[in-house]
């Protein structure tokens, strides 16, 4: 595994989630990113590394309190929440933009189709995570090297937990769709990971 982007806007990032969230939040933060990583080199797909990293690492914002409590889709609210640190620590408008937009669209399905590299592959990189969707597409030992480095430290159970919370609050949100459309616990708690 190669190392992560190392840069003023990524410490922020660590930083930031680490004073906001559980160590077992950001280890899903740079698990999703390994694994998007692995599935751009699949594709041939070439992103901001940068970019995709604090995304990554920012993309479930909007769940941890106080903004979970906030109107409006959790990715929405986690999106602007991230462009906002960002853009705080120096990054240019685009960056902001670009961080903003992956986090907005990650849970939905269309994304992984998306043009630009970071959207798809944060989508991409989360599901692996959170379901483990095209797992089989990540080698083997690259899988195995991720979670001795990022060990989920009860990642199902935090996750099911989380977006339930958002579902019970914002019965209309994008989530609470996804709930219903796709059985989304049974699916997380069912992902190819020992806890």
């Amino acid at each position: 595994m190669e190392p992560f982007p190392d840069s003023p806007l990524c410490r922020a990032s660590e930083a930031h989630l680490r004073a906001v969230s559980s160590p077992t939040m950001f280890h899903h933060g740079c698990r999703t990113y390994a694994f998007a990583m692995a599935l751009g080199e699949r594709a041939s797909l070439k992103p901001d590394r940068e970019v995709l990293y604090v995304s990554a690492l920012l993309h479930d914002l909007g769940l941890e309190a106080p903004l979970a409590e906030a109107e409006g889709d959790f990715e929405d609210v986690g999106g602007w929440a991230a462009a906002e640190l960002v853009r705080e620590h120096g990054a240019p408008d685009a960056f902001a933009d670009a961080v903003r937009s992956a986090i907005a669209l990650h849970t939905n399905v269309q994304s992984a189709e998306d043009a630009r590299a970071e959207v798809a592959l944060l989508h991409m990189g989360a599901m692996v995570d959170v379901v483990g969707a095209r797992i089989e597409e990540v080698p083997e030992g690259f899988v195995h090297d991720v979670l001795e480095r990022y060990p989920r430290l009860g990642c199902k159970d935090l996750l099911v937990r989380l977006l339930s919370e958002q579902v019970e609050r914002k019965p209309d949100s994008h989530i609470a769709q996804v709930f219903r459309l796709f059985g989304l616990p049974e699916l997380i708690r069912n992902a190819p990971f020992d806890e």
